[in-house]
């Protein structure tokens, strides 16, 4: 089995980073399960474009940025169709201020692609959007198991 790891990326903080490691390992460890890391995927684009400052891009060259960006959404969304069995979405503030992880909910919920979804704050906080595609609502990452 291969989890896609759904979440904050460009808007996330140091913690919200390292929850993909963590569950990584744990995943391997405990239920013998793989990963897809779309930040991993991501650094991978970036060295082989050599688009190391595309962020810098949203200002100086908007075409440029889009043209960049265009594959990496192109990419998560073929490791979320073809590669991964299931999701596994951390939801944090951040997740607000992008639009990846909805996207990334979306277009499993479309090829019906299970989604754990991981949300510690209070439900009634929790879009609506995010909630319907969601297979299961969780309150931690031991609750996976």
């Amino acid at each position: 089995m291969r989890a896609y790891l759904s979440g904050a990326i460009e808007a996330a903080t140091d913690r919200e980073n390292k929850w993909r490691e963590e569950i990584a390992a744990w995943l391997k460890e405990k239920l013998d399960h793989d990963v897809i890391d779309p930040v991993q995927l991501s650094q991978t684009l970036i060295d082989k474009e050599n688009a190391h400052g595309f962020r810098s891009w949203k200002s100086s060259d908007l075409n440029r940025f889009k043209a960049f960006i265009h594959k990496i959404i192109q990419q998560d969304i073929a490791a979320v169709i073809h590669d991964s069995d299931h999701i596994i979405c951390y939801w944090t503030d951040a997740v607000k201020n992008g639009a990846g992880t909805q996207g990334e909910l979306t277009v499993a919920h479309l090829h019906q692609k299970p989604v754990y979804l991981v949300y510690n704050d209070d439900i009634s906080t929790l879009s609506g959007w995010a909630i319907r595609c969601t297979t299961e609502l969780l309150n931690n990452f031991a609750d996976l198991n």
